[in-house]
């Protein structure tokens, strides 16, 4: 009986432990169920999650270039931006390195007199130096002759001519310039100084001077007194008068002539255009000329000995165009008598009141004025 008793009980235990052990089982199976299903929504979320992301890049953003997704089981870390580029210094204008002596890209525009061979002391001989300056600018259109300030130029009589020079050659006259006195520099025959002649486009211009001297030969030699009358010459300069005076001739035409801010001092004939003019012993009578059109004097000051204004053209080509500005000349007595200003066939415009007053100008043009043509320019 009790052994039986103790079996019974014995098996009821078994019993109920493997009713326990069931429960157990099922608990964890549960428990394992659900993590598994935790675990495969995750995954199955971030498939889905992948996939979305890819599609809305390809339909959203067909043909571009985007950054990548980080993976939301591992994402990037944020990286800070990055440093702007340091600011760039300022670039230096580096100027250009010289040429070499002796070497030059281009010919110069600039023939400096002293480059030459001039002196400047006012007492050599300057003339070959001048020569070869203007020989040398002639070559080189719109070239500059420089005649440098706080130098005096001792040059005999010299033409700057052309007609094969280049147009727009100037000349710059900023020192001085003094006429020879000796006889011997001048020659038999010769009457001219500074010649400019068949030039086109010709500028003479600067803060220097041009000294005549002629003081020297007026003191030398007596001259007789001069005649004003408009069929005779005006200055002879020797005892023999022409009664009836030249016509040179000629041919071509001179226009569009400036001569501005001059300062003249003791100056025969500070303004004068002079067709009956003969630079020989004897020249024959002739009717042609050369027609002169558009001339201008402006700021002519300072003093004359015998008369302010002389404008002589021709009968059959008369000077039209003829401007008179800012005119101021005084006289100076000297051995000579005065004389008026006088005109002859020039017709012009007086743009300002002058002194002495120049009352001899036609204003305006000519009935009838025939230019010739300009193939010789001056």
């Amino acid at each position: 009986m009790n052994a039986f008793s103790f079996r019974r009980c014995t098996f009821m235990l078994f019993i109920a432990y493997l009713i326990w052990s069931s429960q157990i089982d099922t608990c964890n199976a549960r428990r394992r169920g659900k993590h598994w299903r935790q675990k495969r929504a995750a995954a199955t979320s971030a498939s889905l999650y992948k996939k979305k992301i890819k599609s809305s890049q390809h339909h959203n953003n067909a043909g571009k270039s985007n950054p990548q997704v980080p993976s939301p089981k591992s994402p990037s870390p944020t990286l800070p931006p990055p440093l702007p580029p340091p600011p760039l210094a300022p670039k230096k204008d580096i100027p250009p390195s010289p040429p070499k002596k002796g070497y030059s890209s281009r010919p110069s525009t600039v023939f400096n007199v002293l480059g030459f061979g001039a002196e400047g002391d006012g007492k050599s001989d300057d003339t070959k130096a001048f020569q070869a300056a203007w020989a040398a600018a002639c070559k080189v259109e719109a070239s500059t002759i420089m005649v440098p300030s706080k130098f005096t130029f001792l040059v005999g009589p010299i033409s700057f001519s052309g007609p094969y020079c280049q147009p727009n050659i100037v000349f710059q006259l900023d020192g001085t310039i003094l006429a020879p006195t000796s006889s011997q520099a001048w020659g038999s025959g010769i009457l001219q100084w500074l010649e400019f002649t068949k030039l086109r486009g010709i500028t003479v211009r600067g803060t220097g001077t041009i000294d005549g001297r002629g003081s020297i030969w007026w003191q030398d030699s007596q001259y007789d007194d001069p005649i004003d009358n408009e069929s005779k010459l005006i200055v002879p300069l020797n005892s023999t008068v022409e009664e009836n005076p030249p016509i040179p001739g000629g041919s071509g035409s001179v226009q569009g002539v400036l001569f501005s801010n001059i300062q003249v001092s003791e100056v025969q004939l500070p303004i004068i255009i002079d067709q009956y003019y003969c630079d020989k012993s004897e020249c024959k009578n002739q009717t042609s000329a050369v027609a002169l059109s558009g001339i201008t004097y402006e700021k002519i000051r300072g003093t004359y000995t015998v008369k302010p204004v002389h404008l002589a053209c021709s009968d059959s080509l008369p000077c039209v165009d003829v401007g008179l500005t800012d005119i101021e000349l005084k006289p100076q007595q000297e051995q000579y008598h005065m004389y008026d200003a006088f005109c002859w066939q020039t017709f012009g415009e007086l743009n300002t009141p002058t002194v002495p007053p120049i009352d001899c100008l036609h204003i305006g043009k000519p009935s009838s004025n025939r230019i010739q043509n300009d193939h010789d320019l001056c």
